[in-house]
């Protein structure tokens, strides 16, 4: 939600139900933490390990798009946002589907 600040966790479950909005609250980082991407990441990481297996699931989904869209980045940028993917792919500990999207990101960033 950090992204989209015009959508609530009440409008998310209107539209796409109650597990989607649980989902997503445990996937957004809480305003103490937004100050840097570091600490985005820093925060994240250190979720990872209790997330849901759907939340796993909707959070790789997404580092999948961003890593298939990887070169519209600075150049400079891209090594840092491989090595915090790679960093959130291990904290995860991804099973079934989510092991599945984890292999597809390392085979994207393999291009």
């Amino acid at each position: 939600l950090e992204d989209a600040p015009l959508v609530t966790l009440d409008q998310i479950g209107r539209a796409f139900g109650e597990p989607m909005a649980t989902w997503i609250d445990s996937l957004t980082i809480p305003t103490a933490h937004r100050h840097t991407p570091e600490a985005k990441q820093v925060w994240l990481i250190a979720h990872a390990e209790t997330l849901s297996p759907q939340a796993k699931r909707v959070k790789l989904a997404d580092r999948l798009e961003h890593v298939l869209h990887i070169n519209e980045r600075p150049a400079e940028k891209r090594a840092w946002y491989i090595e915090r993917t790679r960093a959130l792919i291990h904290a995860m500990q991804p099973k079934g589907e989510s092991q599945r999207l984890a292999e597809r990101i390392e085979q994207a960033i393999a291009g």
